[in-house]
């Protein structure tokens, strides 16, 4: 995965996520990085985890770094979920292990080998470990004996987008939407797949992509635009994220061609039908 195609240097628009060389030489000390070791590929989650990590220690030491299924000789940086992936399962002891929640992660550094290992019990707790471990890069951190393990307060960990279709964001003070124009979600993939490693890189996992005052346009999301939506959500599952969206109740007049929205009537209680 490289960088988007939205990217010019020094126009702040990666944020965080710039995986630039560290200041004083820094990246010096991840040269001996030159392979990740990745099983699980068929998972898109831990797919995302392993393109993320390579495109950002290309960032930060100016090689391209190698994705395999098989260990090397030198130290690599090894990742994938318990119970799944045996070579990070003889890395991590069982309190280790039993320690780690849903969507948590630990990182350590084998003193043997100088490998670095990131384990978790499931693809996401992967994905936040892998953007841990790229923080303490990128900002010139030591990774000789790096002994860590986070687990989220939160489970959920949602966003709520106030967008609505017309390209106008309800309270927005930063812009237009970047899921909406003219009534149409956008066609800028490139620009959701940005902001969803954005979120995820910070640990977000749901959002909401329309605003909570639904309109008429904005309930067809559920009927006529929903293979975009689809399209949307794939990317943000992609990195983990579950996408909502806001529920028009007055869906069943406005677009179910029903002459009341009430609950207890037994055509809106069977939409429609």
């Amino acid at each position: 995965m490289e960088y988007s195609v939205h990217y010019q240097p020094g126009d702040g628009y990666l944020a965080w996520l710039q995986y630039r060389n560290p200041a004083a030489g820094g990246a010096g000390r991840y040269q001996e990085y030159q392979r990740i070791v990745a099983a699980g590929q068929d998972n898109t989650v831990l797919r995302t985890a392993a393109d993320e990590l390579a495109q950002g220690l290309k960032g930060i030491t100016g090689r391209v770094i190698s994705v395999s299924e098989t260990m090397a000789a030198s130290p690599s940086i090894i990742i994938g979920t318990f119970g799944a992936d045996s070579v990070v399962d003889e890395f991590f002891s069982m309190e280790v292990s039993n320690a780690v929640q849903a969507e948590g992660y630990a990182i350590q550094t084998d003193n043997q080998t100088g490998s670095i290992v990131i384990g978790a019990l499931t693809p996401a707790g992967v994905l936040y470990g892998v953007f841990h471990l790229l923080r303490i890069m990128g900002t010139g951190g030591s990774v000789r004996q790096l002994n860590i393990l986070e687990n989220p307060a939160n489970q959920l960990r949602m966003i709520n987008q106030w967008d609505n279709m017309d390209g106008s964001v309800e309270r927005g003070y930063a812009g237009q939407s970047v899921f909406y124009e003219n009534n149409m979600i956008t066609g800028q993939l490139e620009r959701i797949q940005d902001y969803a490693r954005l979120l995820a890189s910070t640990g977000i996992n749901a959002i909401t992509i329309n605003n909570v005052n639904v309109h008429q346009t904005e309930s067809r999301l559920l009927t006529d635009f929903l293979p975009d939506v689809a399209r949307l959500a794939a990317i943000f599952r992609s990195y983990a994220i579950r996408l909502f969206l806001s529920i028009n109740y007055a869906s069943t007049m406005e677009i179910g061609g029903l002459e009341t929205a009430d609950p207890l009537d037994p055509d809106v209680a069977s939409g429609g039908e």
